[in-house]
């Protein structure tokens, strides 16, 4: 699988830059005056700065609908699916999708849209500030199978940025103890212990891992010489905040040095 995601990116080494969605319907901060063309303008925009500068793939999140549901109301996935089917059409890189923090969701939406991947949790118990998150691992495995679809791929958040999980072990043995019960496609973690990340490569090789948070100018080498590639999303914003919009200049400087490194 590490090898077949590889081919998928186009590269040995690559990035997944996020596209966060301004807040959707149903959430607090919808904004009803602009409504949905509010959102699909700036996802566009967005988007196509992060493909002219080069990315191998897009993410698409909801990150803008805190405080999350565990569940999507049907609302927010019509939304999200209507918002990424208009813009994809512009762009010929693959996309994946996020949706927080509801895998079945991110898999439905994935479908209808055409990604080859979602990121989410297929494993574990993890405690939120929103309460306890149950991972939807077996309902989306059984519906992606029951389809007869191999793709959308399964990228599993180990030590998400949630919350803890309820287990108490290691990444290293999380992983080992996840692929021996649920088949996911890869991994991802946060950048804050490159350690964690060799320990996790020696105990699943033949899977991607990928860096889902944290990632900038000055950890991209010594994470992308252990990892395969690395979900970026605010070091390439305006004034380096999350749900700020895309900041052409960032990118640019970021994709620069990147490409220095392993293109």
């Amino acid at each position: 699988m590490r090898k077949e995601f590889q081919v998928l990116m186009g590269s040995e080494k690559y990035i997944i830059a996020a596209v966060h969605l301004l807040p959707l319907p149903g959430s607090p901060n919808f904004n009803r005056e602009n409504g949905m063309k509010a959102i699909i303008s700036r996802a566009k925009r967005d988007a196509k700065i992060l493909a002219d500068n080069g990315v191998n793939s897009l993410l698409f999140t909801n990150e803008a609908d805190m405080p999350y549901l565990f569940r999507l109301p049907p609302e927010a996935v019509a939304a999200f699916s209507a918002v990424v089917t208009e813009v994809v059409q512009e762009f010929d890189i693959p996309f994946g999708i996020n949706a927080l923090v509801d895998a079945y969701a991110g898999f439905c939406i994935a479908h209808a849209t055409g990604a080859s991947f979602i990121r989410g949790l297929f494993s574990g118990v993890y405690v939120s500030d929103n309460g306890i998150v149950e991972n939807q691992g077996a309902n989306v495995f059984r519906t992606r199978a029951n389809l007869g679809a191999r793709k959308p791929y399964f990228i599993h958040n180990l030590n998400s940025i949630m919350g803890p999980q309820l287990l108490n072990r290691s990444a290293d043995n999380e992983a080992k103890s996840i692929v021996k019960h649920i088949e996911v496609d890869g991994f991802t973690l946060p950048a804050d212990d490159i350690e964690m990340y060799s320990k996790v490569r020696d105990a699943v090789p033949n899977l991607p891992l990928i860096v889902g948070s944290g990632t900038n100018l000055k950890n991209i080498k010594p994470l992308m010489d252990v990892c395969d590639g690395a979900i970026v999303a605010t070091c390439l914003r305006e004034d380096g905040k999350l749900l700020n919009p895309v900041d052409p200049n960032r990118v640019s400087e970021f994709m620069h040095h990147f490409s220095q490194l392993y293109r």
